[in-house]
């Protein structure tokens, strides 16, 4: 035996390490090789193998090492494949110590069409254990790539995962975390898009905990036409709950912008709306507000619009409770005209209602002004009217009062009239209770050449009637007067042989400067 063969023995004896062993093969479609080595010593043992083989498609190589010692074991695998159409390759690792144990695993391939690669690596200690997943792929048409974290302690667990992909018409990302503790749990998702028409955006955020729970959602997008934007968050805590809603719209025409908002806890709850909108014509906005509570509930709505033309804005109140309710409404317009003012307010409560409206209007040729208050209580009910009307000519006033109760009823009428030429004034007062009626008109008249006044008045009661005619006149010539009284009595000592009878008494006056008075 050669002197070399016999020291190898030697050695080997010395170390207490068995030799590598090889085993090859070869047959007419291909061959074969695989090799061992184990080693041994004080502190541990190892091992290796490798395994290789070809044959007209292809060839392939596996590798196995193994290793103990006193701390621990790992273990590590590689296996290589290749053939006509592409080849591929796989790693494995696993380590195991006192302290915990891991492992990782890679997968790659690759074809004529593309390529692709996996890798997993967990871990797992005294403290928790970890999860890692990469997968990415990329062919012709595009690639893609995934990747996921998970993570478990004592304390709670996370979860993280990423999506990637890109092709020729676009691209697009999708992130999702999820974590959860002692205290409560969360979780997050953001999703992007992108194509050759725009890129879109949507984010989703919830959260748990033990005095509640929250949620935000926001999605964007983005075109050749315009652009979007919504956004909701909602709230909900052990005294009650939340949710709030915006939305914004930009185009080639305008932009446009809604805002909710709404609050329930435990007294009542509440709601908001807003919502703008903005054009090459001009823009708008509407309010919204609503409360309701133990007392009672409550709404506004305000409504704004501006073009080219003018503007004009409504308000309108509403409020309810245990007493009663009550109603405001008021609508401006401003135009290139003129301008004009509505206001309406109506109540009702336990002893009666009431109702007020104005109206004001001022255009290049004058303004005008009415208002309108009616009331109506236990006791009886009432109204008043007054227009105002002013134009380059004159002006005019017209008031109306009705009133209507348990004993009665009274009506005054007074109109007032001023011009270029004089004024003017009428006023009548009506009058009706359970012993009877009276009325009263009063006319005066101003003009340049003089002035009139006429009085008539009129009473009627269970026991007769009455009238009285009173008529004023002064010019610059002089004046004149006469005076008409009118008596109907169910009793008539005079003529009670021709009753009734009717006394009558004329009183006419005149004075000029050139006639005295006549009675």
């Amino acid at each position: 035996m050669p002197r070399r063969c016999i020291r190898d023995i030697h050695v080997r004896i010395f170390l207490k390490t068995p030799g590598p062993r090889t085993a090859r093969s070869e047959t007419g479609t291909g061959r074969s090789e695989t090799r061992t080595a184990r080693s041994e010593t004080g502190t541990g043992r190892s091992e290796t193998r490798t395994a290789r083989s070809e044959t007209g498609t292809g060839r392939s190589e596996t590798r196995t090492a193994r290793s103990e010692t006193g701390t621990g074991r790992s273990e590590t695998r590689t296996a290589r494949s290749e053939t006509g159409t592409g080849r591929s390759e796989t790693r494995t690792a696993r380590s195991e110590t006192g302290t915990g144990r891991s492992e990782t695993r890679t997968a790659r391939s690759e074809t004529g069409t593309g390529r692709s690669e996996t890798r997993t690596a967990r871990s797992e200690t005294g403290t928790g254990r970890s999860e890692t997943r990469t997968a990415r792929s990329e062919t012709g048409t595009g690639r893609s790539e995934t990747r996921t974290a998970r993570s478990e302690t004592g304390t709670g667990r996370s979860e993280t995962r990423t999506a990637r992909s890109e092709t020729g018409t676009g691209r697009s990302e999708t992130r999702t975390a999820r974590s959860e503790t002692g205290t409560g749990r969360s979780e997050t998702r953001t999703a992007r898009s992108e194509t050759g028409t725009g890129r879109s955006e949507t984010r989703t955020a919830r959260s748990e905990t033990g005095t509640g729970r929250s949620e935000t959602r926001t999605a964007r997008s983005e075109t050749g036409t315009g652009r979007s934007e919504t956004r909701t968050a909602r709230s909900e805590t052990g005294t009650g709950r939340s949710e709030t809603r915006t939305a914004r719209s930009e185009t080639g025409t305008g932009r446009s912008e809604t805002r909710t908002a709404r609050s329930e806890t435990g007294t009542g709850r509440s709601e908001t709306r807003t919502a703008r909108s903005e054009t090459g014509t001009g823009r708008s906005e509407t309010r919204t507000a609503r409360s309701e509570t133990g007392t009672g509930r409550s709404e506004t709505r305000t409504a704004r619009s501006e073009t080219g033309t003018g503007r004009s804005e409504t308000r309108t109140a509403r409020s309810e409770t245990g007493t009663g309710r009550s109603e405001t409404r008021t609508a401006r317009s401003e135009t290139g005209t003129g301008r004009s003012e509505t206001r309406t307010a109506r109540s009702e409560t336990g002893t009666g209602r009431s109702e007020t409206r104005t109206a004001r209007s001022e255009t290049g040729t004058g303004r005008s002004e009415t208002r309108t208050a009616r009331s109506e209580t236990g006791t009886g009910r009432s109204e008043t009217r007054t227009a105002r009307s002013e134009t380059g000519t004159g002006r005019s006033e017209t008031r109306t009062a009705r009133s209507e109760t348990g004993t009665g009823r009274s009506e005054t009428r007074t109109a007032r009239s001023e011009t270029g030429t004089g004024r003017s004034e009428t006023r009548t007062a009506r009058s009706e209770t359970g012993t009877g009626r009276s009325e009263t008109r009063t006319a005066r008249s101003e003009t340049g050449t003089g002035r009139s006044e006429t009085r008539t008045a009129r009473s009627e009661t269970g026991t007769g009637r009455s009238e009285t005619r009173t008529a004023r006149s002064e010019t610059g010539t002089g004046r004149s007067g006469s005076r008409c009284f009118q008596k109907n009595s169910h009793v008539d000592v005079t003529y009670a042989s021709t009753w009734p009878k009717v006394n009558t008494v004329k009183a006419i006056w005149t004075e000029s400067p050139t006639l005295k008075p006549i009675n």
